[in-house]
């Protein structure tokens, strides 16, 4: 992750609005504690395609609040 300083927010919509086409490395994580199986399982949906069927909830200031495992693997499958 970038350093505080060169980090720039990927969040533009207001709250409650939904944003598509965030860079899922440029959220920022709340949590560090991944379950390993239920990473699998969000990387297996992301490489054959398919849509979370839940929005991946994130603060006005891009801190992850739902969807870690979601973020997580999109980020690592690129």
């Amino acid at each position: 992750m970038d350093s505080v300083d060169e980090w720039e927010n990927p969040i533009t919509e207001p709250p409650g609005r939904v944003q598509t086409g965030v860079d899922p490395g440029r959220l920022r994580p709340s949590r560090n504690d991944l379950v390993r199986h239920r990473l699998n399982h969000q990387r297996l949906l992301v490489c054959s395609g398919q849509t979370r069927p839940t929005p991946i909830l994130v603060s006005r200031d891009g801190v992850i609040i739902d969807g870690h495992h979601a973020v997580r693997a999109a980020a690592e499958e690129g």
